[in-house]
């Protein structure tokens, strides 16, 4: 997993944090302990705001798409 930074901020977790990806959560062990934080958070209040893909009421996950 890539991490993407720009002017020091961290743009995965800008996505996640506007709805507009999912946390992977499969390769979470390839992140900090603090990262992992940031981002569960970070979904998690993109899901409570039902923001991005979160408006949708069934949101289909990118790994569960491929499989069709």
């Amino acid at each position: 997993m890539a991490k993407i930074q720009y002017e020091g901020r961290d743009i995965n977790l800008e996505i996640v944090r506007l709805g507009l990806a999912w946390w992977y959560r499969k390769f979470a062990d390839e992140q900090t302990s603090s990262d992992q934080k940031l981002y569960e958070a970070a979904e998690t209040e993109a899901r409570g705001k039902k923001v991005g893909l979160w408006a949708d009421a069934e949101p289909i996950p990118p790994w569960e798409w491929r499989k069709k």
